[in-house]
């Protein structure tokens, strides 16, 4: 559903480019997904697929793209998404990330990503739409029991927004040794007393001042 959206907004990308003549004027599209350094990677990658496989289709229909506009504004999203996937590396690397796992017949799927201030869920999260369930940051390793997630110290930073895609979640400042000590993103079920699931999030540890 996500993918088939995303591939109808490149299309109006690429559309409102070439009927301009300069370079793509669908700003917002994009800037909707920039704050999402996870979003924003998947988005550049599906408009480097989408643009790529114009061409390649027109070629096997022995009917290349010529029409300078078009070319124009191809190059432009290649340019484009580039700087966008450029900028969510760069925003990737100064984090912690790492991929949900399920616990036991609990199905969850996707990537978190902890950067600054803000926890980010991925373009391809999915979970079982489990009671009332809470995302906490936890210091915890591997919380599988509600008895190990309540042994180490946590961090409830609300209510799961959605059991599918984007979102993102107020952290607020650590300290350094928070940084390098809150290592797992959970998934909490309070009526069930239940981890549904979670991701271990990995990245440079910062020195403690």
């Amino acid at each position: 559903m996500y993918r088939l959206l995303l591939i109808m907004c490149l299309v109006g990308l690429v559309l409102s480019a070439c009927t301009s003549g300069n370079a793509p004027t669908n700003q917002g599209f994009l800037k909707n997904f920039e704050g999402n350094p996870l979003m924003a990677e998947a988005v550049a990658d599906q408009m480097i697929e989408f643009v790529t496989d114009l061409q390649i289709s027109a070629n096997e229909r022995k009917q290349p793209i010529t029409d300078p506009a078009i070319l124009r504004a191809m190059d432009d999203t290649f340019i484009e998404a580039r700087r966008v996937r450029d900028s969510a590396f760069t925003m990737q690397d100064e984090g912690k990330k790492g991929g949900f796992h399920g616990i036991q017949e609990s199905f969850v799927e996707g990537e978190a990503l902890l950067v600054g201030e803000t926890l980010y869920f991925g373009y391809e999260f999915r979970t079982d739409p489990a009671l009332d369930m809470h995302v906490f940051l936890s210091k915890h390793v591997t919380p599988s029991t509600e008895a190990e997630l309540q042994s180490e110290p946590l961090m409830d930073l609300g209510p799961l927004q959605n059991i599918l895609g984007p979102q993102e979640y107020r952290v607020g400042p650590l300290s350094p040794a928070d940084w390098n000590q809150y290592r797992t993103v959970a998934l909490y079920s309070a009526p069930l007393k239940r981890v549904i699931g979670y991701a271990q999030i990995r990245g440079n540890p910062k020195k403690e001042e």
